[in-house]
């Protein structure tokens, strides 16, 4: 029984559920989030991030709408989320890009 709960205490499970959990919120023009939702999630799979979930609806502000993307998951390194938050919000047609951990 102690060593079932030794496996349970160090297994691969706990170092996922230790992970911080972010919220990556992008908005911008429907063509900008089409150029960037692909190479997106190729870059957040190479960071190690594991997506547990992804949200897309539109908005209207300005009188022009809007494509919001919110991505939700785990990410053993949130120095880099805040470079790809950086460099996704430089992009052309981008309007915001807002992380939360």
């Amino acid at each position: 029984m102690r060593f079932a709960q030794l496996l349970r205490r160090f297994g691969p499970d706990t170092q996922l559920s230790a992970a911080p959990t972010y919220r990556l919120t992008i908005i911008g023009s429907s063509s900008a989030m089409q150029r960037v939702k692909s190479p997106l999630y190729q870059h957040l799979r190479l960071l190690g991030v594991s997506v547990s979930g992804a949200q897309s609806s539109m908005l209207h502000e300005d009188q022009h709408p809007y494509t919001a993307l919110t991505i939700h998951g785990t990410a053993q390194r949130g120095l880099s989320l805040n470079r790809l938050a950086k460099e996704i919000g430089q992009k052309e047609g981008i309007r915001r890009v807002h992380l939360d951990s």
